[in-house]
């Protein structure tokens, strides 16, 4: 049954944010269908500068309850899409799984999550219990609950926005894109994650 949503426009004050609640459908392979509750975050630029050029060690839970880190998830290569459970980054989260899955190279050997930073919902319970619903834990997208925004903020991604990185497996960041989603982007990201894991080969001694 559809729910009533919270309408753009000025910060709501408390008894405005929670007049109602928003549907949205989040990336996992499984999860494309989840409902999720929320209120719209304002939107937002991404900062420049130094911030974001290494993704800093993290220990975040997905909506099972299964805690990832940076080493378990980037031994071949990570891509991150820094985002929040908000109706105003559904469209852009939605891009994203799709581009990625449709342009996937068949023998890649990265990982994809989406980094989802409650924080910016005004009903983060609810968002999670939405998530876990459909959540599909053996598969990518892995969501990553990050609860207080902190990854968010390291990585200077500001509220509102959707930003996709590519980083290494040492964490460093070899990609960075603020755009739309779009298949061309979707393929410089494989494309990027996929440089480094070379990279990596040529790089380490035969035994």
């Amino acid at each position: 049954m559809p729910v009533r949503v919270v309408r753009a426009g000025a910060d709501p004050g408390p008894r405005d944010a929670v007049k109602g609640l928003a549907e949205a459908k989040l990336p996992n392979s499984r999860a494309v269908g989840a409902v999720v509750s929320l209120a719209l975050a304002g939107l937002g630029g991404v900062a420049l500068g130094a911030q974001g050029r290494r993704l800093p060690d993290f220990s975040l839970r997905d909506p099972a309850g299964r805690v990832h880190t940076r080493a378990s998830l980037g031994g071949g290569g990570l891509i991150l899409v820094v985002t929040a459970p908000t109706l105003a980054s559904e469209d852009a989260q939605r891009g994203w799984d799709d581009h990625l899955r449709a342009t996937r190279p068949a023998d890649v050997r990265g990982r994809v999550a989406f980094l989802e930073d409650l924080d910016q919902s005004w009903f983060p319970d609810m968002a999670v219990r939405a998530m876990r619903e459909t959540y599909d834990p053996g598969s990518d997208p892995v969501l990553l609950l990050d609860r207080k925004g902190a990854i968010r903020r390291a990585l200077g991604v500001e509220r509102g926005a959707t930003v996709l990185f590519v980083f290494d497996a040492t964490g460093e960041r070899r990609h960075r894109d603020a755009s739309d989603p779009s298949a061309a982007g979707a393929r410089r990201a494989w494309d990027a994650l996929q440089r480094d894991v070379a990279h990596a080969d040529q790089a380490t001694p035969p035994r």
